[in-house]
């Protein structure tokens, strides 16, 4: 299952875009390593790499937010804590017990399409608001 990043999911800040974009070709590396039976370690070693890149990424996220008096900072950061706790989760997944396809479709609906959705609703919501409170 290819992922290529679409412009749709630019948010305007540079920053956050190269990181939503660093974390795609992750997820890119994350099914190849699926599909070609890449071996458990080889995911664990991705998920643990996502994992710290996600935190970094979240930590920026957050405090660009606060910095800019964000109303929905709380609802951000649950939100936040849930894609970690998941991540956490599919850590703990015995990759060798699931088919590559298996495999694949639960990295891409439990971390790819959450993340998807994040940006395009929560990430557009949060920039709008910055951009008009810069703009008044």
């Amino acid at each position: 299952m290819a992922l290529n990043w679409d412009d749709s999911l630019l948010v305007g800040n540079t920053e956050i875009d190269d990181q939503h974009r660093q974390i795609f070709v992750h997820f890119e590396r994350l099914s190849l390593a699926c599909q070609e039976k890449a071996g458990e370690l080889a995911i664990k070693e991705i998920l643990n790499f996502m994992n710290e890149y996600v935190e970094m990424h979240f930590s920026l996220e957050e405090a660009f937010m606060a910095e800019n008096r964000y109303p929905k900072l709380p609802e951000q950061q649950e939100q936040h804590a849930h894609f970690r706790q998941t991540v956490k989760e599919l850590q703990e997944v015995d990759t060798n017990t699931l088919e590559p396809h298996r495999l694949s479709l639960l990295f891409y609906q439990k971390l790819i399409q959450w993340f998807i959705q994040h940006i395009k609703k929560l990430d557009q919501e949060m920039i709008t608001y910055v951009w008009a409170q810069q703009h008044n």
